[in-house]
Order: structure tokens, then C-alpha cells, then sequence
């Protein structure tokens, strides 16, 4: 939580007489009162740590924040911001979930890793995503099997979807995938879109170019902020259709 730096009242010289008196008092307050705009600039531009568990920071004052939360926490708001104040969020765990309840609107859904940076600016109803900088391409690891194959998709000349929620995690906002296909015809396709698209121009695809040979690929795919994708198949029973993710972009 940020410090509320307290008002002074300095008090009138109006009743002192002595014009040598005045004088160097004027000064002494003149010193307090420069003091005191040092201490409230310092106060905006240091890093204010949230307190841990707290899902409606105040920012009264505040430019940079850091999160330290030792758990699950999701902040639904930030209390006490000021019209045009811009916020910087340092987060310092990988336990924290900016919600888009209340006055919070994001490019999409965000949950932090360890060094993520998220900026904020408030138009005095609403807190809005200026920028975001994140882990960027995130690799999966070694899974020890594909994710799907023919049997769990339907190919039939249309676009189905296909759900990678289980896989990948909130916040992301494009698949990696690795693809391999072997049919007993030529042109045998399978094609991948971003959930929502209509048109044909962003499509990544694959087609069996040898009856019975495999043909791999590594495939880029936008998802939308559930982590689904769309597939369309050929209408024909494939021999083989394996899909595996090997990791996303947050």
C-alpha cells in the first residue's frame, strides 16, 4: 500500500513586527515547504509494495508497485486513483490475477509470472491496459505423448473447435504447435485459426503432399482468451492426425 504524505499548515507571520525575525522565519518555512514537495515526489516515484493478499491496492500517489503475494490473490481493483495517473506494476510472484471486474479492461486475461510488467493509466471511471511485458514464448517441456490424434476430431469440411484450456494456461495468447499427418490420399488438409476468425488469409495449414507418408509441421496459432482454437479436416477418415502443443506466448 502506498503512504499518504500528510498535509502541512504553516502558520502567518502576519503579527511579527521585527522585519529581521520575519525574515529568517520566512525562510525556515520557505525550507519546510521545499522539503515537503521533496518528500512527496519521492514518495510517487519509489516502489510501493502491495501488501500481500490485498485484491484492492491503493494507489493514492503512487507511480511503480510491486507485488509479493504468497498466494493465490486477484486484484479486482485499485483504490484511490487520481484522473490520468499512470500505474507501473512490477510483479514479483507468480500468484497474481488482474481480473476484468469492475473498472479494469485488458487487452485479455492476465495472471503474472515472476518479472512481469504491466502499465495502467486511469480516465477517472476506468483503469486501461497501456502495455504489458511478459515471458513472452513459454516452452512446454517434454510431454511423453501427443495431445490429440484423428480419433478426437471430426473431419468433416468444417471448422470445429478445439479446447487447449487444459494445456495452456490464462493469459495466453498463441499456441505452438507441432503437427503430423499421413492419409492415403494426396492434399489431404488440416487447417488451424484463432477462435472467432471468419476469413482464410491468416490460416495455418498442412496438406499430405505422398499417399501413406507422413508430413510434419510447426504451426503458430492465435487463441482467444479461453485457450481455444479452431480446426478444419478434409472429409475423409485421415490414418493420421497428431496434434501436440509444445508451448504458447503470453
Amino acid at each position: 500500500m502506498s503512504e499518504t504524505p500528510k498535509a502541512i499548515i504553516l502558520p502567518s507571520l502576519e503579527n511579527i513586527k521585527e522585519g529581521h525575525v520575519k525574515e529568517v522565519l520566512q525562510q525556515i518555512l520557505d525550507m519546510i515547504e521545499e522539503n515537503h514537495q521533496h518528500y512527496q515526489k519521492d514518495l510517487e516515484e519509489r516502489v510501493n509494495l502491495i501488501t500481500d493478499g490485498d485484491t484492492t491496492p491503493d494507489v493514492r500517489g503512487a507511480k511503480v508497485l510491486k507485488t509479493a503475494n504468497t498466494g493465490a490473490t486477484s486484484i479486482t481493483t485499485f483504490d484511490n486513483g487520481g484522473a490520468a495517473q499512470r500505474i507501473t506494476i512490477i510483479f514479483g510472484d507468480a500468484d497474481t490475477t488482474i481480473l476484468e471486474t469492475g473498472n479494469i479492461i485488458l487487452r485479455n486475461a492476465f495472471t503474472s509470472a515472476i518479472n512481469d510488467v504491466m502499465v495502467l493509466i486511469y480516465d477517472g471511471t476506468n483503469w486501461r491496459e497501456v502495455s504489458r511485458s511478459t515471458a513472452g514464448y513459454v516452452d512446454r517441456g517434454d510431454p511423453v505423448a501427443q495431445d490429440f490424434d484423428d480419433a478426437d476430431l471430426t473431419t468433416d469440411g468444417a471448422w470445429h473447435d478445439l479446447d487447449l484450456s487444459s494445456i495452456v494456461p490464462n493469459g495466453a495468447i498463441a499456441v505452438a504447435l507441432r503437427l503430423s499427418v499421413k492419409d492415403g490420399a494426396v492434399d489431404s488438409r488440416v487447417r488451424f485459426r484463432k477462435n472467432g476468425n471468419s476469413n482464410t488469409a491468416n490460416v495455418a495449414q498442412i496438406r499430405t503432399q505422398v499417399i501413406d507418408l507422413f508430413i510434419n509441421a510447426d504451426l503458430k496459432v492465435g487463441c482467444d482468451s479461453n485457450r481455444v482454437i479452431e480446426y478444419w479436416a478434409s472429409s475423409l477418415a485421415f490414418t493420421n492426425i497428431d496434434i501436440t502443443v509444445k508451448g504458447w506466448w503470453i
